[in-house]
């Protein structure tokens, strides 16, 4: 895929827009733009891509909404490689504009996966609808929200939210998927980590919520666990305090309202467990003719193969984490094939309703493309 890096020639966007030709098959525009939420002005940085060929588009718009609260991408050494509006590309972004789609995402720079950063997606996704309508003169025919990680539990509130627009959903290694489970499994990970020698692998997996096998992956979460524990200790008031709504986290129902995709890695101690608590509460709402999960066997939270794994082990090693435990960090299977594949099965499913396999497991070179 050709297309000119604006990496420095950065396009301010407030009340008017350009687009710049990328040298061949691709239009890319970067740059910063102001969205208006409950009152309050957000200036973020943006990327909006479509096929060179207008006659190439396929009427479709995806929305990446990237992992963490969002900011600087970073080498394993820690120089800053990127920022977070291009951090799908590799991803899903890029094949999705090969495929004929076309293809946004915001930096929330600040915002993680909550109730404002759907917002935010939601202004930007609006924004960006009429954008490419403009630009391509036809309106958007289907719009799609990925999102991985804490990018997946704006999804995952998209696929709850038939208001919001969206035909269909992608979650990637989606966190969300029960807030409860979540914190009991972290509380138990941060007590169990400082003995592990004391438990073993064994006991240790059943906190994790993934085999012994994964046990090369756990020092990031075991240690992260622990040191958010230990700030939380140190930090927590003395006697008795009234609940505050402001610190509950909300969490999903499982009422998924649109058709909807995860693909999740069965080594992943971040957010797996809770996928298939999730994946529970999508049966218990007769929601499951509308939901699927593809888990892929020995890809963690992060793929091998995704440019994202430098920052999680530039983030490792101030954590202290040996180097052993950082080039571990990079092993593993992928799940980006079957991103990639899911991406072309939830366009079908919505548009030609044609219904994706159901729940399986998957190797790193399974297709689910028929």
């Amino acid at each position: 895929m050709k297309r000119r890096d604006l990496g420095v020639a950065v396009i301010v966007i407030l009340s008017a827009l350009w687009v710049l030709p990328a040298n061949g098959d691709v239009y890319e525009e970067r740059g910063e733009i102001q969205l208006d939420v409950d009152g309050e002005s957000y200036q973020k940085r943006y990327v909006l891509r479509y096929p060179d060929d207008r006659t190439s588009w396929n009427g479709r718009l995806l929305i990446g909404a990237h992992g963490g609260s969002g900011g600087d991408n970073y080498s394993r050494a820690g120089s800053v490689i990127g920022t977070d509006e291009v951090s799908l590309d590799d991803v899903v972004g890029d094949h999705a504009v090969a495929h004929g789609f076309a293809y946004a995402s915001v930096d929330r720079d600040g915002i993680g996966g909550t109730v404002e950063g759907l917002k935010l997606t939601r202004e930007f996704t609006e924004r960006m609808k009429a954008r490419v309508a403009a630009q391509l003169s036809r309106d958007v025919e289907k719009a799609y929200l990925s999102g991985l990680s804490m990018g997946g539990v704006i999804a995952r509130f998209a696929a709850e939210d038939e208001s919001l627009p969206y035909d269909g959903v992608l979650i990637i290694v989606g966190g969300g998927g029960d807030a409860p489970a979540q914190d009991a499994r972290s509380k138990k990970m941060a007590a169990l980590w400082p003995q592990l020698d004391e438990v073993g692998a064994e006991g240790y997996a059943k906190a994790a919520g993934t085999p012994v096998d994964a046990a090369r992956f756990w020092p990031f979460m075991g240690r992260s666990s622990a040191v958010r524990a230990a700030r939380a200790e140190s930090s927590a008031p003395r006697g008795p305090r009234a609940p505050s709504a402001s610190r509950e986290s909300p969490n999903t129902s499982g009422a998924v309202l649109v058709p909807t995709i995860e693909v999740a890695g069965t080594y992943d101690d971040f957010t797996y467990p809770e996928i298939l608590v999730y994946k529970d509460k999508v049966r218990a709402q007769g929601a499951a003719e509308r939901h699927r999960l593809y888990a892929v066997e020995g890809a963690w939270h992060i793929s091998y193969d995704d440019d994202a794994i430098s920052s999680f082990q530039y983030v490792g090693s101030r954590m202290g984490l040996t180097d052993k435990n950082l080039d571990e960090m990079a092993t593993g299977t992928s799940y980006l094939p079957a991103v990639r594949d899911a991406l072309l099965l939830l366009d079908a499913w919505v548009s030609r309703g044609e219904a994706p396999p159901l729940d399986r497991s998957l190797t790193e070179t399974t297709s689910l493309l028929r």
